[in-house]
């Protein structure tokens, strides 16, 4: 939206100088992306939000100057215009929702020529180039009320002949035309319009057009014809203004591959109270420049104004949230400068309503941000939540996410956005269970029939790509939704390849458990296990769940050759793990607990245990931790697997560190090797395990 300072001070006393106005427009939402000069005057850009089409215009933004620069309106004068003269004029809407309301005003023995150099000048700042008067003043009332006007040529519109001719004083007199009509209906199939441009569209049923008798003359709310457009040689005119549904002209716009200021405005839709408004303004500036004699005004469908609905708003409430003391006659100021209706139903209660052009306008959260508006969100203290994260267990999520991403990209992981739609066959080779599916009714295509119920196809898709590129260190995570007939889950996916990412060292299976390690301390989570699992889409053995008590909440493993080499993934490992981040959400813990360092020092004992093939790292620990000789034991290490001949094929010796510290005390090593006879008879019992 483009406007100048000086068309700006028309509608309201401006003290300050353009660049203080652009920095106050922008703290009130109205971002100005540039200011420039133009010939003693000072152009604004103003980028506007798709849910704001009152500030399409230059009323619209004189009314935020006036409240957020404390300045009144300037009144405007009344351009409502009689109707006068003779003629006969039948309106037909053939589809009242498509366009609920249409007028159009006759004006007759109009001289067209040059526009005058307050009009040409504004509309040649703002990058249009001036045409006639006639033209010249429909947009330039465009431009300043938001309201998209077309003026026709009354003599090109079939069946709407005028018969001039002298009366007994030697004036011109009209007689009443007959036959005229117009109406406003959906295009048929095969019939064509020579656009203003020039160019010769194809219209489809769609396509909603004005007619004359025989044919079309205009495409709705978007841009005239050719044939029945004003000219040098144009002495009558039918000036429309009229409003057209916003999804009607949208999609007529995107078919024809066509857009204008006027569709521009429609398609986000104009407010049915400045309709007439509009055109008595361009009617008065008309008689005004061009001369001519009013003729009568024709309307058909309701113009009526859709009731605001008005709504309650809470002052303490909306000042708690704020974290600033708003009184009551300040808010009511704020919102009436803005158009408001507002009214006291008790002490701290106000009862507002929108004006009709805010249709943006339904709830207190609403009204809330238009009073931060004009207050000044610079005014309004910036403080942190007196609540901890971890009382809030629906918040926690997003801090999971939050520290996940740090945390992975810290170690060089890269994040990406896979589709969350797959095809029937994609789900056949990550071996995902069917019958929890959630399968589309109707999906757009074979490539989009499910709702992915993991984030495994996209990131091994991820892979393949990047491996194919010539990406040899790959370490990719996505947090994503999946889906299920039963709910619909926050996850968090990681995929990398043997050769591990640029932090990574192997990238191996071992690797990305600690990673994952990393990650749940990271977000205070410390009660889980990793336990086996024969989840199909991993090599067996190369797998397993993490829990914590009964609750399964992720997954790591290698995955399987054979879903590898349909994916053309040549590598020989890929790992693969999963995070059910709603599962978190009420275990995570992100407050801090300090502690002193501590005053004596640790002793650490490694021991070589044989346990058979069939025992886990993760059932060692437990065993352990069942049994005696816990007492100062501070921390458990995995060091060492081996395997070997001597020990046979169905044994393994898996290595631990294990640190013993007292709080009070050095432990001696005969209080050490104590406490760790303890521990190897604990899982010599439970496990049949060995000393190497």
């Amino acid at each position: 939206m483009k406007l100048t300072y000086n068309w700006l001070k028309d509608f309201v006393d401006i003290s300050l100088k353009p660049k203080e106005l652009a920095d106050k427009l922008t703290m009130a939402g109205l971002e100005v992306v540039s200011l420039e000069e133009f010939e003693g005057d000072y152009v604004f850009e103003i980028e506007i939000t798709s849910n704001r089409p009152d500030w399409l215009s230059v009323i619209g933004i004189a009314r935020e100057v006036s409240a957020i620069t404390g300045r009144k309106l300037k009144p405007t004068a009344d351009s409502r215009q009689p109707t006068a003269g003779s003629g006969s004029l039948h309106i037909k809407i053939e589809n009242k929702k498509a366009c609920p309301f249409y007028s159009a005003r006759l004006i007759y023995e109009v001289k067209v020529g040059p526009s005058p150099s307050g009009i040409a000048d504004r509309l040649k700042a703002i990058g249009l180039r001036p045409v006639n008067n006639i033209v010249d003043i429909t947009n330039y009332v465009l431009w300043a009320t938001g309201q998209p006007l077309h003026a026709f040529d009354l003599d090109k519109i079939v069946g709407a002949n005028l018969c001039v001719r002298p009366n007994d004083g030697g004036q011109t007199r009209r007689s009443a035309p007959t036959h005229r009509k117009i109406s406003v209906r959906f295009a048929k199939s095969g019939e064509e319009i020579i656009s203003i441009d020039g160019i010769s569209r194809k219209l489809s049923p769609k396509i909603l057009v004005i007619t004359d008798e025989n044919r079309p003359v205009a495409i709705a709310g978007i841009m005239g014809g050719k044939e029945s457009q004003v000219s040098e040689a144009t002495r009558n005119i039918l000036l429309e203004s009229a409003y057209f549904h916003p999804l009607v002209i949208r999609k007529a716009a995107r078919l024809l591959g066509l857009s204008s200021d006027s569709s521009y405005r429609f398609e986000r839709s104009v407010s049915m109270g400045g309709i007439l408004d509009s055109s008595d303004l361009a009617s008065s500036l008309i008689l005004k420049y061009a001369g001519g004699n009013p003729g009568p005004l024709f309307k058909a469908g309701s113009d009526a104004k859709t009731p605001a609905k008005s709504i309650i708003f809470n002052i303490p409430r909306a000042n708690k949230l704020l974290g600033k003391d708003l009184s009551a006659v300040k808010i009511k100021a704020n919102l009436s400068a803005l158009g408001f209706k507002t009214a006291s139903l008790k002490k701290d209660t106000l009862k507002i309503t929108p004006p009709a052009f805010r249709q943006d306008i339904s709830t207190p959260a609403d009204i809330l941000e238009e009073v931060c508006r004009v207050y000044g969100y610079e005014n309004i203290p910036l403080s942190l939540p007196s609540i901890k994260p971890s009382q809030l267990p629906e918040e926690n999520i997003q801090l999971i996410q939050e520290r996940a991403a740090q945390t992975l990209s810290s170690l060089g992981f890269n994040e990406v956005i896979t589709y969350s739609l797959l095809s029937q066959e994609a789900l056949k080779r990550i071996r995902s269970d069917g019958q929890t599916t959630v399968f589309l009714e109707n999906p757009l295509s074979q490539e989009q029939e499910v709702l992915r119920p993991s984030l495994t196809w996209g990131l091994l898709n991820v892979l393949a790509r990047n491996l194919e590129l010539g990406n040899t260190k790959c370490a990719f995570f996505e947090i994503g939704n999946c889906f299920s007939q039963d709910s619909e889950c926050r996850f968090l996916g990681i995929v990398m390849n043997k050769r591990g990412s640029t932090t990574l060292t192997t990238g191996g299976l071992l690797e990305l458990k600690g990673v994952l390690e990393l990650l749940l301390q990271k977000i205070g989570i410390k009660d889980y296990k990793f336990i086996p699992s024969t989840d199909p889409l991993f090599t067996v053995g190369y797998s397993s769940a993490l829990v914590t008590g009964k609750e399964e909440f992720g997954f790591l493993g290698q995955a399987k050759k054979e879903i590898l080499t349909e994916l053309r993934i040549d590598e020989s490992e890929v790992i693969i793990a999963g995070l059910n981040l709603d599962k978190l959400k009420n275990l995570a813990c992100f407050s801090r607990v300090y502690q002193p360092l501590p005053k004596y020092p640790s002793v650490s004992r490694d021991i070589s245990l044989i346990v058979d093939e069939t025992i886990s790292y993760q059932a060692l620990i437990d065993a352990i931790k069942s049994g005696n000789g816990l007492e100062s034991l501070e921390n458990i290490k995995f060091k060492d697997v081996y395997r070997s001949e001597a020990l046979g094929k169905t044994k393994k010796s898996i290595t631990i560190s294990l640190e013993f510290r007292s709080p009070e005390e050095t432990l001696t090593d005969s209080q050490v090797n104590s406490r760790v006879e303890s521990i190897i008879q604990t899982v010599s019992r439970e496990l049949g395990a060995g000393i190497r």
